[in-house]
């Protein structure tokens, strides 16, 4: 996965499948230790308040897409009207076209649909503005 970066966000991790919750916050802790994992979406939303209020706000979400009480996109729209910003990167497992396309309109830095590349997530939390500006070069490119 990569040796870890010498920046090391804070990285928020909302996910509702426990192995898969487990799996994430293990892998991203060889990376960073800046890792903090909640179980659904309301849970996320409750966090990001908090950290809101309390000034230690993460660089990162990654979270579900479809999740109990609240899915990734609904907290995203909530933090938004909360004032919140904070780049989210969701992860899908159902393939839906929709959700995805709605994700990315809504702002989300990336989504990685399940099963992903570790390594691929890894480099994202690494050097997230890194990524981004590859895949925007290669969308020029494209054109």
């Amino acid at each position: 996965m990569g040796e870890p970066s010498s920046v090391c966000p804070y990285v928020l991790v909302a996910e509702d499948d426990d192995a898969m919750r487990d799996v994430l916050v293990a892998a991203l802790r060889c990376l960073c230790p800046n890792v903090v994992a909640v179980e659904d979406g309301h849970a996320l939303f409750m966090r990001l308040l908090e950290a809101q209020h309390s000034g230690r706000s993460p660089e990162l979400v990654i979270s579900d897409i479809f999740m109990p009480r609240m899915t990734g996109l609904e907290v995203l729209a909530a933090v938004r009207c909360h004032g919140i910003v904070v780049d989210f990167v969701f992860l899908t497992g159902f393939g839906n076209d929709d959700a995805i396309n709605e994700a990315k309109a809504a702002g989300a830095l990336r989504v990685f649909e399940k099963p992903f590349d570790l390594d691929a997530l890894s480099t994202l939390v690494q050097h997230p503005e890194r990524q981004l500006r590859q895949e925007t070069d290669a969308q020029v490119r494209r054109r």
